[in-house]
C-alpha cells in the first residue's frame, strides 16, 4: 500500500503548468519508471504468482496515472473533467498493460521456480498396499488403506519460513510399518556377475519382531533403479522416436557443457556489448541522416540505459544457473525446459533494443515520453506475452512437479508360510498369480515411484499422479517386473535386460503422462547404443531418420494382445492400438478402475482375462 501511495504522488509530481503551458519533468519521469521496473519485476517475482504478478504491475502503474491525471485536474484547466481521460487515457492504458504483462512474466517464473523440487525426500517402509485399491478404498488391501500414503505431495518440505507447518506435517504423516537394519556385506550372485550387496533384517516397528533375515537393503535399490525419465514416447524411426531421442542427446550434450563452462557467462556479456553497441549505431545513424551528430549526454544516456538493463539480465541468469545445474542432473526430462529459459533470457536483449529504438524521440530529448504513442508499450506486451507462453508451455507439458519415492514389502507365499500376518491382499484372487511362474523368489521389494503433473490438458484440465513400481528380488537385489498405469489399467512389464547397469528409463507421453518403461533386452540396448553414439552419428540419425542398429521389432508380448482383444475391455481405436504396442505381458483391472464401483466386489486379476500365454 505505501508504495502505490509513492507512484502516486510521483504521478502527481511529474507535471508542472507554467503559463497555461503543460511541463515534464523528464528526469523525475525517467527515475520513476525504473523504479516502478524493479519494484513490479522483484516484488512479481516474490509473489511467486502469476495472477498476483498481474496485480503488482497493474497496481503500481495504475497509481501512478491515477496521481498523474489527478495532477493534471488540479494544476492545468481542462474544459471538462472527461477531455483528461480523452487525452491520457488510452496512453494511461498501454501503460498499465504493459506492466500487468511485466508482472505476469515475473509472477509465473517465481510460481515455476519455487516448485521445480516439490518432492518427498523420506523413503519410508510399508507392507504392501495395492495401489488402486489405496486410492479408491477398495478394500481390497489387509491393512488400512489411505490414499494420501502414495499421494501425499506438499509444499511444506522445502518451506523454510513455515516451520510450524512442517511440524504438522510430520504428526499427520503415516508412520513406516517396517524397519531394514543393516548386519553385514554379503556376495550374492546377480544375473551376469557376483556383487557385494548390503543384507540385514527387517523388523514389525509395532511388535518389533523379526519378520526376515539375509534381505537386501531397500535403499541402496532406490539409487540402483530410481527412474532416468524421459520425453520420448518410444524407440523407433518414426518422428517422436529415433529422431527425437537422437535431439534430445543432441541437446543434452550441449546443455551440460554450455551451463558448466565460462562460456555460458562469456556470451552474455558478449550479448550485452552487442546490445550497447547496436543501439549507439542506430542512433549515431539516425542523427547522421538528419545532419546531426549524438551529443554527449545521450549517448551516456544510451549507455546507461544498456548496462542497467544488461545487468538486470544476468542477475537472473545467476540466480536460475544453480537451479539448472540441480535440475540437469535430476530432471533429464526438463532439460528441454532449463534451455528454453536460456534462450528466453537471451531473447530479452530483443526487447530492450526494440523498445528502445521505438521511442528514439525521447532518448534525443526532442519530446516527452508521454507523446511517444502506444508503439514501446505494444512492443512490451507482445514480447511479454510471448515469453509468458514459453513459460506456460513449458511447465505445463514438461515440468513434473513431485517425486515421491514408498518401499514396499511383498511376500507372494501363502498365509500359512508365513512368520508373522504380513499378508497383502484380503482375497487370494486379487493377487498378480504370475509371481509364482517359472521364478523362485517369493519376497520382493517393491520401490514404488510417484510422480505429480499440475496440469493433464483434456476436456477438463485436472491434476495428474502416475506411478512406476520397480519389484525387486528382496534376496538378490535383482530387478524382476516393472508395474506402470495406462487408462487407470495396471500394466505388467517382465524384465529381460539387465537393469542394474543400463538403469531404467522410462518415457512419459507429453501431455497424458502415460509411463512407458524400456525393459526388454532389445529396448534396451537399442536406447542406450543410440545414447553411445558420437555426435556426427547422432546428428545424422536426427537429420535421416534412421537408426542404424534397426528398427525395435515387435515383441512376442505385443502380438498376445492385440487391439482387437484389449477393445473387449472398454479401452477403443488409437487407445487400444497404442496399449497394444506396449510390452506389457500382464494385467490387473482390465475394465479400468476409473469405474470403480465395479471392484468393490469384482476380482482385480483374473486369469481368464489375461493375455493368450
Amino acid at each position: 500500500m505505501g508504495l502505490n501511495f509513492l507512484f502516486f504522488f510521483l504521478g502527481v509530481l511529474v507535471i508542472d503548468v507554467y503559463e497555461n503551458t503543460l511541463w515534464f519533468n523528464y528526469t523525475l519521469v525517467l527515475i520513476t519508471f525504473f523504479i516502478a521496473l524493479f519494484v513490479a519485476i522483484g516484488l512479481s517475482f516474490l509473489n511467486r504468482s502469476p495472477i498476483g504478478g498481474i496485480i503488482i504491475g497493474l497496481s503500481f502503474s495504475g497509481s501512478y496515472w491515477v496521481g498523474f491525471l489527478t495532477g493534471l485536474l488540479i494544476k492545468f484547466q481542462f474544459t471538462s473533467n472527461t477531455d483528461v481521460l480523452r487525452y491520457f487515457g488510452p496512453y494511461a492504458l498501454y501503460v498499465s498493460t504493459a506492466f500487468s504483462a511485466l508482472g505476469l512474466f515475473f509472477g509465473l517464473l517465481g510460481f515455476m521456480t519455487e516448485r521445480l523440487f516439490v518432492e518427498n525426500p523420506v523413503i519410508e517402509t510399508y507392507i504392501f498396499r495395492d495401489y488402486w485399491s489405496n486410492v479408491f478404498s477398495l478394500g481390497k488391501n489387509n491393512r488400512r488403506e489411505m490414499q494420501q500414503l502414495d499421494q501425499k505431495m506438499t509444499r511444506t518440505h522445502i518451506m523454510v519460513k513455515d516451520w510450524w507447518r512442517q511440524q504438522i506435517h510430520r504428526v499427520k504423516q503415516t508412520k513406516p510399518e517396517l524397519i531394514y537394519v543393516h548386519e553385514t556385506t554379503a556376495k550374492i550372485k546377480g544375473k551376469s556377475t557376483t556383487r557385494e550387496e548390503k543384507i540385514g533384517d527387517v523388523f514389525d516397528i509395532a511388535s518389533g519382531q523379526r519378520l526376515y533375515d539375509d534381505v537386501v537393503d531397500p535403499g541402496d535399490l532406490i539409487g540402483v533403479y530410481r527412474p532416468s525419465i524421459l520425453s520420448i514416447p518410444a524407440i523407433s524411426n518414426r518422428i517422436g522416436g529415433g529422431r527425437r531421442l537422437a535431439l534430445e542427446e543432441l541437446v543434452t550434450r550441449f546443455l551440460g557443457w554450455f551451463i558448466e563452462s565460462k562460456a555460458l557467462w562469456a556470451s552474455y556479456l558478449a550479448v550485452s556489448v552487442l546490445f550497447t553497441y547496436s543501439l549507439l549505431n542506430y542512433f549515431e545513424g539516425l542523427v547522421h541522416s538528419q545532419g546531426g551528430v549524438l551529443m554527449e549526454t545521450d549517448r551516456q544516456s544510451l549507455i546507461i540505459t544498456s548496462v542497467i538493463l544488461s545487468i538486470l539480465t544476468i542477475y537472473f541468469v545467476f540466480r536460475f544457473h544453480d537451479l539448472s545445474l540441480e535440475l540437469f542432473d535430476k530432471r533429464p526430462d526438463e532439460r528441454t525446459m532449463v534451455f528454453s529459459i536460456y534462450i528466453i533470457l537471451y531473447l530479452f536483449y530483443g526487447l530492450y533494443y526494440q523498445v528502445i529504438v521505438s521511442i528514439d524521440r525521447v532518448m534525443l530529448n526532442q519530446t516527452s515520453l508521454f507523446d511517444v504513442g502506444p508503439a514501446p508499450w505494444i512492443i512490451s506486451i507482445e514480447w511479454l506475452g510471448f515469453f509468458t507462453v514459453i513459460l506456460a508451455l513449458a511447465y505445463i507439458f514438461i515440468h513434473r512437479e513431485s517425486e515421491i519415492s514408498n518401499v514396499y514389502l511383498y511376500d507372494d507365499r501363502p498365509n500359512t508360510d508365513l512368520q508373522s500376518p504380513i499378508t497383502s491382499y484380503k482375497d487370494v484372487k486379487d493377487k498378480p498369480y504370475w509371481l509364482k511362474h517359472g521364478d523362485e523368489t517369493n519376497l520382493y521389494w517393491v520401490l514404488r515411484f510417484m510422480y505429480f503433473w499440475r496440469y493433464e490438458l483434456s476436456i477438463i484440465p485436472h491434476p495428474d499422479w502416475e506411478r512406476i513400481e520397480v519389484w525387486v528380488d528382496a534376496r538378490t537385489g535383482d530387478a524382476k517386473w516393472i508395474v506402470s498405469d495406462y487408462h487407470y489399467r495396471e500394466l505388467w512389464y517382465k524384465v529381460e535386460g539387465d537393469l542394474r547397469n543400463k538403469g531404467l528409463h522410462v518415457g512419459f507421453l507429453t501431455n497424458f503422462h502415460t509411463p512407458i518403461p524400456f525393459v526388454t533386452a532389445e529396448e534396451i540396448d537399442t536406447f542406450t547404443s543410440v545414447l553411445e553414439q558420437s555426435k556426427k552419428a547422432l546428428l545424422s540419425i536426427f537429420i535421416s531418420g534412421k537408426i542404424d542398429i534397426g528398427e525395435t521389432r515387435k515383441t512376442g508380448y505385443q502380438q498376445k494382445h492385440p487391439p482387437n482383444w484389449i477393445e473387449r475391455y472398454g479401452l477403443k481405436g488409437l487407445a487400444a492400438n497404442f496399449c497394444s504396442n506396449l510390452n506389457w505381458c500382464y494385467w490387473r483391472y482390465p475394465w479400468g478402475i476409473d469405474n470403480y464401483t465395479k471392484y468393490l466386489t469384482y476380482p482385480s486379476t483374473v486369469i481368464d482375462e489375461q493375455p493368450t500365454p
